[in-house]
């Protein structure tokens, strides 16, 4: 889609619970994966966690607590193109009110919309 890899760290696992009290989760977690991207001047950061207590839950996105990431992108059909070829997601009708969504394999929830300007 192309973004910039601005960073992509190593696994980190620490012996101590500094993941806990950075982030508020389980002392054995780790960092599976992270990545640090820029595209369009705009950052995001992308993690993977591994931890013992971990759901594997996938919540509709009318669940209470759920969140979604919301993409803008200068030509919509040809993402609704490029997604719909992707076997690991799954691809929502395109709406008059120019966006559509995705579901990833994980279950996360992305937005693609039609860049207004």
């Amino acid at each position: 889609m192309g973004f910039e890899v601005l960073f992509r760290p190593r696994r980190m696992q620490f012996e101590d619970d500094s993941l806990k009290r950075y982030f508020g989760v389980h002392d054995n977690s780790v960092v599976e994966g992270a990545a640090f991207l820029q595209y369009g001047g705009r950052k995001i950061e992308l993690v993977q966690w591994s931890t013992p207590d971990q759901q594997n839950v996938h919540l509709k996105p009318s669940d209470i607590g759920v969140a979604h990431l919301a993409i803008t992108v200068t030509n919509l059909e040809e993402a609704l193109k490029y997604f719909a070829e992707q076997s690991d997601v799954k691809v929502r009708e395109l709406s008059p009110l120019g966006f559509f969504y995705i579901t990833t394999s994980w279950g996360m929830e992305i937005q693609i919309m039609k860049q207004k300007f």
